[in-house]
């Protein structure tokens, strides 16, 4: 369904095809977990619940907002499905899972002219995350991890244009931590929002520094 101006703009909590929401004045928001194939917020504000799924693309005009422990699940399996960013997309825990642990099944791109901000963990649970082409940056902070629980996400972010940044208030997960599939970037920073001295863990192996970030100058 198309969902525009309500005088309670409360999305029950279902399974939709094709959710759009357009309306500049409203704040939508779900009512519980939801489900939907593609998920378009054309205008307007979203917060999303704790548990939301799209099998589909995703488009943010608006301002999309899924909190510190919500977690957004892509689980498409097919490839070319879009993550089209705007400047107000915030996610708290991001999810790929195609269903089948299999990192060649559901390949997604972020796209869109805003940076995908990740506040918790961005996991790789099965697909293919193919921003060659790309056109959006991503930014992880806070306790965030990077990484591939099982092994089954391939990574690839080797347009020059757009960075990769790991920004982290603690030690933090990077990387697969099975198998043999490649993860590729072309920009990547690793810093942290404290002080102090941190450290990134690569889950196949070996562990670093990282440099704290540089205070604004005065």
């Amino acid at each position: 369904p198309k969902v525009s101006a309500f005088s309670d703009p409360t999305l029950p909590a279902l399974g939709y095809y094709n959710l759009v929401m357009n309306n500049s004045s409203e704040i939508f928001v779900a009512a519980g977990n939801i489900s939907t194939n593609n998920f378009t917020l054309t205008a307007g504000a979203f917060t999303a619940p704790s548990t939301m799924t799209i099998a589909g693309n995703f488009s943010s005009s608006g301002s999309f907002s899924s909190g510190g422990n919500a977690t957004v699940t892509f689980t498409a399996s097919d490839a070319g499905d879009t993550i089209n960013v705007g400047s107000g997309t915030t996610f708290g825990n991001i999810r790929f899972d195609n269903q089948f642990q299999d990192p060649t099944v559901g390949v997604w791109s972020f796209t869109g002219s805003g940076v995908a901000n990740i506040s918790n963990d961005f996991l790789m649970y099965g697909g293919t995350i193919d921003n060659s082409n790309g056109t959006s940056s991503i930014l992880i902070y806070n306790a965030g991890n990077f990484d591939s629980p099982n092994g089954a996400g391939i990574v690839n972010f080797t347009d020059s244009n757009h960075t990769v940044t790991l920004e982290a208030d603690g030690n933090l997960r990077f990387g697969p931590s099975a198998g043999t599939e490649a993860w590729t970037f072309n920009n990547l920073t690793l810093t942290n929002a404290q002080q102090d001295a941190r450290s990134v863990k690569a889950n196949t192996g070996g562990t670093g520094p990282m440099p704290p970030k540089r205070p604004n100058p005065k």
